[in-house]
């Protein structure tokens, strides 16, 4: 009987006996043997091999004499906390990697030392003391390296140098040379080598240049040690994603890094022999060809390489995802009682993942992007492939149309066009964007928005886990399609990443410190209440527009249509009739009677008996024998009632809403400015 998971959990990374009894020699993992110091940058994919890779490096170094082996692999929460250790180097680039180069050349060397001085030979070199005293103030800390890197770094910079001076300072502090010096005459006494094996780099990163800086100097500092301490041999695994970013932020990436990439690559061949070899021990089978094993388990068409051929374009062409269809498909024989798995159980199996995995994608974002299955839902029954001019429209229709949820409708006036809503589906993984230069579909899940420029022309491709899912035309892979598609497989939030809301906030809060007060600055500040106003309160109001109704020097009017859908602004249309809205923008700090007496003049009607001005004061408050006589005289002769509010207060709401939960928030803080001026002013 066929059991689930019998070619093993490809995630699981103590999944050790299944992958040892099966372990494919690619031509990768000979380089990494035969010739370690040539490649010792490794790249690739998630799903590609890479903790396979080093968990069986491990166990060869390990079974050969006179070979020592360290493994890192930095917890999330280190390496996040390594983040603020880099504070004494600046926030500039080179020097943040400047800075991480150096101790991480120190970290490296000192976890080298500690697996090698214990050997009974090292007490007859004459820095075996000096050493061992190194060593032990190194493992003081026993919370793993990006810890000791961080204690290090607290102990030996001064917190008040320059960043000059502490980079300048740190090499010469550590005695970094004496170290390696110390190091190589140990371990040709002893006639040991070392290999470090770095991995999981990408717990706790985060793009930015700080995250960037300290994989790049990991990265500085095992190519200086491989060329420098001839029986060290120091391999970083990363992701693809990672790499991509070095590319784009390290200028010295082709002089420095480029050479020493080796990049994992999967070719069918290579995959069915993998698989191959998963069902033999499995099913603890003689010795046989690729071929016979396969048709052992299959039947019908999935029968042969051609079958198997048909299995892989539903996948990315990686171990990790061909591993998960074809157990989730022997599981669906099993539980019809076969031993053999047919085309049904694979075309239901794929389909079961495909849904479930954009069912997720929607659970996972709509807290983050509130509306983004309306967006979603356009792709049904299309195309995977599109180019930007065809995609507009359908995400047109989304943004131009109404809707009931005022927290969708908030979202919705977060994205300034339809290009923005392509950049967001880019950074959730959803769709890849086309590098004009390799032709690579490039896929993205931490959130960065696109390097590129979008034109007319971009291509644009789903992402092909969600093609059965949208029912597209084209539900699987050609070779030639998986070699041009760059992605991380899994689809992550990093909710640490700022949000296109945050964004948005930020350029807004931005803009109003560039606008000029008076009459130089009106259209823009017009142009920016306009902007401001339509976000706050999207769902609340419609139909906003800058009116040219009694324009005057440094003012200027917005109207708009209340919804009434909200707590606060029904209560404003059942207790002043105000059915539309007027807001005087002011382009002033000080607010003078005349302003006053024009919201005045404007009142009544459809507008009913409240307006708003607009003004640039730093406080909302209303000051005696100014605004709050002003505002008291008319309400005492008109009944009226002329709230000022001000940009600062318009930002407050603004920062009230970087979080979609709080998408009620507005409503709040609007129900208690007008509950104050009825209270306290009038």
């Amino acid at each position: 009987m066929i059991r689930a998971n019998l070619l093993g959990d490809p995630r699981a990374e103590n999944d050790g006996a299944m992958l040892e009894a099966s372990f494919l020699e690619t031509p990768d993992y000979r380089t990494l043997i035969e010739a370690p110091n040539d490649r010792c940058v490794v790249v690739g994919r998630r799903g590609t091999g890479k903790s396979a890779l080093v968990y069986m490096l491990k166990k060869h170094y390990r079974s050969a004499p006179k070979k020592k082996v360290v493994s890192l692999s930095p917890d999330e929460d280190q390496m996040i906390g390594l983040r603020s250790s880099t504070k004494y180097f600046g926030t500039e680039f080179k020097k943040l990697r400047a800075g991480s180069r150096i101790i991480w050349k120190y970290a490296l060397l000192m976890e080298a030392v500690n697996v090698a001085i214990g050997h009974h030979k090292a007490q007859k070199d004459q820095n075996y003391v000096h050493l061992k005293q190194k060593n032990a103030e190194w493992m003081r800390s026993r919370n793993g390296v990006a810890e000791r890197v961080r204690k290090t770094l607290k102990d030996n910079v001064e917190p008040d140098s320059s960043e000059e001076e502490a980079i300048a300072d740190l090499a010469s502090g550590l005695h970094i040379r004496d170290v390696e010096d110390g190091l190589g005459r140990l371990l040709d006494l002893t006639g040991e080598e070392v290999f470090i094996l770095i991995d999981k780099l990408d717990e706790g990163y985060e793009p930015d240049d700080t995250g960037v800086a300290i994989i790049d100097g990991i990265l500085q500092a095992a190519i200086d040690i491989n060329s420098q301490v001839d029986k060290v041999h120091a391999t970083v695994f990363i992701r693809d994603n990672i790499h991509r970013t070095l590319i784009y932020k390290d200028p010295d990436f082709s002089r420095n890094i480029e050479g020493q990439t080796l990049r994992l690559h999967w070719d069918e061949a290579a995959l069915f022999n993998l698989v191959s070899a998963r069902i033999k021990s499995a099913m603890n089978y003689e010795q046989e060809s690729s071929v016979k094993i396969w048709n052992r388990v299959t039947a019908k068409d999935l029968s042969g390489q051609a079958g198997f051929r048909y299995v892989l374009r539903l996948t990315l062409y990686r171990p990790r995802d061909l591993l998960i269809l074809l157990n989730e498909a022997f599981y669906t024989a099993r539980k019809s009682d076969r031993s053999q798995i047919i085309n049904e159980d694979i075309e239901a199996t794929a389909k079961y993942i495909s849904n479930n995995r954009f069912e997720d994608l929607k659970k996972e974002y709509e807290a983050i992007v509130p509306g983004i299955s309306l967006f979603l839902s356009r792709f049904k029954n299309g195309s995977p492939e599109t180019i930007l001019t065809d995609l507009k429209p359908l995400i047109r229709k989304v943004l131009t149309s109404e809707h009931g949820d005022v927290a969708i409708q908030q979202q919705l006036a977060f994205f300034d066009n339809e290009v923005d809503v392509i950049k967001s589906l880019y950074s959730i993984g959803f769709l890849g964007i086309s590098d004009r230069e390799t032709g690579h579909f490039v896929f993205c899940h931490d959130g960065r928005q696109p390097d590129t420029e979008f034109e007319g022309s971009t291509k644009v491709l789903v992402h092909p886990c969600y093609w059965i899912a949208l029912n597209l035309t084209k539900n699987s892979l050609d070779p030639e399609d998986a070699e041009e598609i760059y992605d991380e497989y899994d689809i992550e939030i990093s909710s640490d990443n700022p949000s296109r809301r945050s964004q948005k906030i930020g350029q807004l809060e931005s803009q109003l410190r560039d606008i000029d007060e008076g009459m130089t600055g009106l259209a823009e500040f017009s142009e920016w209440c306009y902007k401001a106003l339509s976000v706050i309160y999207a769902g609340a109001l419609s139909g906003f527009e800058k009116s040219e109704n009694g324009l005057i020097e440094n003012e200027s009017e917005i109207v708009a249509i209340n919804l009434r859908k909200t707590d606060a602004w029904k209560k404003l249309s059942r207790d002043f009739d105000t059915r539309d809205v007027v807001f005087r923008i002011v382009n002033k700090r000080s607010v003078d009677k005349e302003s006053y007496d024009r919201v005045r003049s404007r009142l009544g009607d459809r507008y009913g008996k409240l307006g708003f001005i607009v003004c640039r004061d730093d406080d909302s408050e209303l000051r005696k024998g100014r605004d709050l006589d002003f505002v008291r005289e008319i309400y005492n002769s008109d009944h009226k009632v002329i709230v000022k509010v001000t940009a600062k207060w318009i930002i407050t709401n603004l920062h009230k809403l970087r979080n979609p939960q709080k998408h009620n928030e507005p409503d709040r803080l609007l129900g208690n400015i007008v509950k104050r001026y009825l209270n306290m002013y009038l």
